[in-house]
């Protein structure tokens, strides 16, 4: 499930995502710190598996300097995937 976090900062260059260990991916249109946006998610710090950072064209930035990156580039790509049909859609 992919659920889009509306932006509340400025810097809309790009897509802050996080993953919860649930499978649901939360994302926004805004570069912020993953700590940022999980605080705006009915989530906790221990629900979070891994986030990531992508450019305004959906494409992989970086991974998440708060909880790491996907535990396989599969894992990461489908993520990544799902928020750009999101986007595109």
């Amino acid at each position: 499930m992919v659920k889009k976090i509306e932006p509340i900062g400025l810097d809309r260059d790009g897509y802050t995502f996080i993953v919860a260990k649930d499978g649901t991916i939360y994302y926004t249109g805004e570069l912020t710190r993953h700590l940022s946006l999980m605080w705006r998610t009915a989530c906790k710090m221990e629900d979070i598996a891994w986030g990531g950072i992508l450019n305004d064209r959906g494409d992989w930035v970086r991974r998440s300097y708060d909880f790491g990156d996907a535990p396989t580039l599969e894992i990461r790509n489908s993520v990544i995937s799902a928020i750009q049909e999101e986007i595109y859609a």
